[in-house]
């Protein structure tokens, strides 16, 4: 899967808020789902929105 880059919304696994790291597009979608990150640019927000439609 696509690499897309993603901003923290909520301390996780490490990360602070507001720092940026990218993971593969499904698992964004995932951390994204329950609001630990956001898309950092608009490409990566369309990608996580089409991995959403694969499923």
């Amino acid at each position: 899967m696509k690499k897309v880059k993603v901003e923290v919304a909520m301390r996780h696994a490490g990360k602070k808020v507001g720092e940026t790291y990218e993971v593969s597009a499904g698992q964004a979608k995932a951390l994204e789902g329950i609001g630990l990150v956001k898309p950092a640019t608009q490409a990566a927000a369309k990608a996580i929105e089409k991995a959403a439609k694969a499923d």
